[in-house]
């Protein structure tokens, strides 16, 4: 990984048969079935992650590895990357609260020891580990990016199989914003729905006053 410019396909899809991700990212027994199995000494191998006493989810173990990678190509892809550890922590947090399945392992005591390592930290690295949190948050709002919630006065009405011209007349001339449905009544073809997308955006370049050269 640190020294391949290319991936290659091992020819096995990642299906339910296959991936057990979700699986150890939601259940503590499980995950610890996994590095049990998957281990020779598994108890080594968790006191070799960033955070042994957070052996939960998927991150940790994730950026270990990298970790581990780099310490071992000083010269590889992952040579200059510096590893957040403060990051790691709050994608720990969240992780630790997607978990469903403790089995017969104490919450508590992990929520104990987050608490113990955040406390440690100091008032830049709080930030960053309150960081993730907030960054999870402000992804689950509208983007403004989008159309729907640009500013545009919403309506309710609309106009099944409406012409790219007019729908684009719509959003800016008049500012409004139809509600989120399919411009066609009708399954359309790839090439259909380019060349929809194509004379709105050419009609939304007129409209908007925006020269391309």
């Amino acid at each position: 990984m640190s020294r391949s410019w290319a991936l290659f396909d091992v020819g096995c899809g990642l299906g339910e048969k296959v991936s057990n991700g979700e699986t150890t990212k939601n259940s503590l027994p499980e995950l610890y079935r996994y590095i049990e199995e998957t281990s020779d000494n598994p108890q080594k191998y968790i006191n070799g992650i960033l955070f042994p006493e957070l052996c939960l989810g998927h991150t940790v173990f994730i950026a270990s590895d990298y970790s581990m990678i780099q310490s071992l190509n000083k010269s590889g892809n992952l040579s200059s990357v510096s590893l957040n550890k403060p990051a790691v922590l709050g994608w720990i947090k969240l992780e630790m609260e997607s978990i469903r399945d403790w089995g017969g392992y104490s919450s508590d005591s992990f929520e104990k020891a987050y608490e113990n390592i955040y406390c440690g930290l100091s008032d830049e690295d709080r930030l960053v580990v309150n960081s993730i949190q907030d960054a999870i948050e402000h992804s689950k709002l509208p983007s403004q990016r989008e159309i729907y919630h640009s500013g545009l006065h919403k309506v309710e009405f609309f106009e099944p199989d409406i012409a790219p011209e007019k729908l684009a007349k719509y959003h800016w001339d008049n500012f409004l914003a139809l509600p989120r449905k399919p411009v066609s009544t009708v399954p359309m073809t790839i090439e259909s729905a380019m060349e929809f997308y194509i004379r709105y955006t050419d009609r939304s370049v007129d409209l908007l006053g925006y020269n391309w050269s």
